[in-house]
């Protein structure tokens, strides 16, 4: 996700430049950043977090387990609930 992030930062404020002012360029790339973080990161946050929130009684985790995470969190909304949160990531991201 970090690495999508600094690609899309990077390339956007390249293509950007000559459309915007120079001092507003970076700020229109770290949005379309940002966008890019939600859409890749967002899924993998979700499975992380249930993950990290299980039951201490439940049993140990194999190998495996995120994608299997993964396949619930498609069987239970499809995409609505692999990217359930997006919307508060981005607003916490973009001013």
């Amino acid at each position: 996700g970090h690495c999508v992030w600094y690609l899309a930062y990077e390339g956007s404020k390249w293509h950007l430049t000559p459309f915007f002012p120079e001092r507003t360029a970076p700020a229109a790339a770290a949005a379309v950043a940002e966008c890019c973080y939600v859409a890749c990161a967002m899924p993998v946050e979700n499975v992380v977090v249930r993950i990290q929130t299980r039951k201490a009684s439940a049993p140990q985790l194999r190998l495996g387990a995120s994608l299997q995470e993964l396949r619930r969190l498609w069987q239970e909304g499809g995409l609505r609930r692999w990217w359930n949160g997006s919307l508060l990531g981005l607003a916490t991201a973009l001013p």
